[in-house]
């Protein structure tokens, strides 16, 4: 919004946001998986599942992970809906 019309700049925005959302999808990921240790535990690494013991820890890591993943989804949205203005994503170009 605060790049001028005429300026190239905001291809190098558009590929820093496309960067940092793929960055932070994976770090969902990761935190899922942790999650998943947390809950369940490992026997074959000897960790116990930790929501047994500590309920509201657990509450409280899943409430983080679930409005990590709706932030992640509406900004992938926003870069797709971004993309889609910018770019023509048919190549047809204006047939005015």
């Amino acid at each position: 919004m605060a790049i001028p019309s005429g300026s190239q700049l905001w291809k190098t925005v558009i590929v820093l946001d496309v960067i940092v959302n793929i960055l932070v999808g994976i770090s969902l990921g990761v935190g899922w998986q942790t999650y998943s240790l947390i809950r369940q535990g490992n026997i074959y690494a000897g960790c116990a599942p930790l929501c047994g013991i500590t309920p509201y820890f657990c509450s409280r890591i899943m409430g983080s992970l679930i409005t990590s993943t709706i932030g992640f989804v509406v900004s992938f949205g926003l870069i797709m809906g971004t993309l889609h203005v910018c770019v023509d994503p048919f190549l047809l170009g204006d047939n005015s």
